[in-house]
């Protein structure tokens, strides 16, 4: 018994002098050096999922305000390589899900990298991803993800040395999950974007991959069980989306055949993307053309959803 007290004793002492200050430190620092904690820290009764494209694009925060929206909406778009549609982000969007009486609205941005697969990769590119890995995905401290995968931008040492703001970054991810850039800028001639996106686009051949399509349209069907569900394709510079029409023609006819067997509306603003400024000179829209897209995105909603039925 004296024993058994002793080495309690010890434990205790342990976690108070050791695992306490290193949970309280990660706290102070991962949140604001890590663009996905945000994203596994409380469940959402309205959710944008996608890629970068997404994450960058859409404001959870304009969408609340614009469309009036009761309850919790939050961005879960990563990126092309860690979030393309398939069981494992199927699973971690189910797992965000609020159940309640508050109809949800659901926005699921598309693009080619979100329903392709990489040529010659054998294992699925997402299977590793450390936020579909998480026992807890709605846990605020999110004490496994500070200890199991905080993932800084900057070294602990700069952080020490420069501050525990994040403010020496160039990027920011808002608790409702919308990432920004705080960076000017890049904007490109435009004989000079479709040389720059193909270049990207390089690094991984895509391929056509039927079984991502597959589990992209009973996720549709699955989310219309809780509420509306949005299909949505982002601004894109013109030389961009032509491209992307090239080597990705059966996007578009897919998209419209999964609106044919749902209820699910879609909504393609890739051909209208020269009106919005991209940060990157490409395809990720800069953060007041994303308040602005953001805006006219909850103007359809509200006149082609909330108010059809009226």
């Amino acid at each position: 018994m004296k024993e058994g007290l002793q080495l309690a004793l010890k434990l205790a002492i342990i976690i108070c002098f050791t695992f306490l200050p290193c949970v309280a430190f990660l706290l102070r620092v991962v949140p604001d050096n890590d663009s996905f904690y945000w994203k596994v820290t409380k469940p959402a009764t309205h959710f944008i999922a996608g890629d970068s494209r997404a994450f960058r694009g859409i404001s959870p925060e304009v969408l609340t305000s614009e469309l009036d929206l009761q309850g919790h909406m939050q961005n879960l778009a990563f990126t092309g390589v860690h979030s393309p549609y398939g069981k494992y982000y199927t699973r971690f969007l189910k797992r965000k899900i609020r159940k309640g009486n508050t109809p949800s609205l659901f926005i699921l941005a598309t693009s080619p990298i979100s329903l392709m697969d990489f040529e010659g990769v054998q294992v699925p590119r997402e299977s590793e991803f450390r936020a579909f890995n998480l026992f807890f995905v709605n846990m605020n401290p999110n004490i496994e993800y500070l200890l199991r995968y905080g993932n800084m931008k900057q070294s602990l040492l700069d952080i020490l040395l420069d501050g525990v703001d994040g403010r020496s970054e160039k990027s920011r991810t808002y608790k409702d999950g919308w990432g920004v850039r705080l960076d000017p800028p890049r904007v490109l001639a435009p004989d000079k974007i479709l040389p720059a996106f193909k270049k990207r686009s390089r690094r991984n051949k895509l391929v056509e991959s039927p079984g991502r399509q597959a589990l992209f349209e009973k996720l549709v069907q699955q989310l219309q069980e809780e509420g509306d569900v949005v299909i949505l394709r982002l601004p894109l510079p013109k030389q961009v989306w032509e491209y992307e029409q090239e080597f990705a023609p059966f996007l578009e006819p897919f998209l419209l055949g999964v609106t044919q067997k749902t209820n699910a509306k879609y909504f393609n603003y890739a051909p209208l993307g020269d009106a919005y400024v991209y940060h990157d000179g490409l395809h990720h829209l800069d953060s007041i053309s994303a308040v602005k897209f953001s805006k006219h995105l909850a103007h359809r909603i509200q006149t082609e959803i909330y108010n059809s039925g009226e």
